[in-house]
């Protein structure tokens, strides 16, 4: 019977997780987000009509990040994550926190609940590759100027915009995870990566899998 070797990342197998090191595990992460996700959304700019697909990749990263960066899972808690999340990518001076998590919250119903529960997104989300930001909120006017607490009626999403939001939040979350200054923030990101992830269990090797299909015919 030929045992196919399993990898746990592209460039990574499964003895590099089992070194228990807060380092190989951060090497891992990084190479997992870098090459499934960064580097498959950067292919897809190139291809026409690639907007749905490049969001649809990048959606799960807000609630994931939120989960290392407090070290708590999110079961029972999504919406929660995902709009944490959503603010530490996109928190800034010019953007208020308040409309911040109200842009997040649509995103939540109509384009992370829209993809994940209907393969599509909903009403309040649109893609356009010459919007000025990432996120554009369609807000009304009060005699004439945006009112911050209306409704927000719209969302237009430049793709590459957002894929360059996500990714260099991504790489400066990395970056300070390899500084060993930051003791609560590692530590935080360990809790999570043991409890998805433990060292020493052994990948479910294709060749034992097959073996089991063989007995069940006899």
């Amino acid at each position: 019977m030929r045992i196919m070797k399993s990898f746990i990342s592209p460039h990574f197998s499964w003895e590099k997780l089992d070194t228990g090191k807060i380092e190989d595990w951060i090497d891992i992460f990084e190479d997992r987000m870098t090459n499934w996700i960064f580097r498959q959304a950067r292919f897809l700019l190139g291809s026409p009509h690639s907007e749905y697909a490049i969001v649809q990749l990048l959606l799960p990263y807000f609630e994931a990040i939120a989960m290392y960066i407090k070290g708590e899972d999110s079961d029972r808690k999504s919406r929660q994550f995902f709009k944490e999340g959503f603010k530490a990518v996109f928190s800034s001076p010019r953007n208020p926190e308040h409309v911040l998590l109200r842009i997040a919250d649509v995103l939540y119903e109509d384009a992370r609940c829209g993809f994940f529960h209907d393969n599509m997104i909903r009403s309040r989300i649109f893609f356009a590759n010459d919007a000025h930001e990432a996120i554009n909120p369609n807000l009304p006017k009060v005699n004439g100027k945006i009112d911050l607490n209306g409704d927000i009626s719209a969302i237009i999403i430049n793709a590459e915009k957002f894929l360059d939001e996500v990714e260099s939040h991504f790489k400066m979350y990395v970056e300070q995870l390899r500084d060993k200054n930051n003791h609560d923030l590692r530590e935080n990101f360990k809790k999570i990566w043991s409890k998805k992830y433990s060292p020493g269990s052994s990948p479910i090797e294709i060749g034992d899998f097959m073996g089991f299909l063989d007995e069940l015919s006899e």
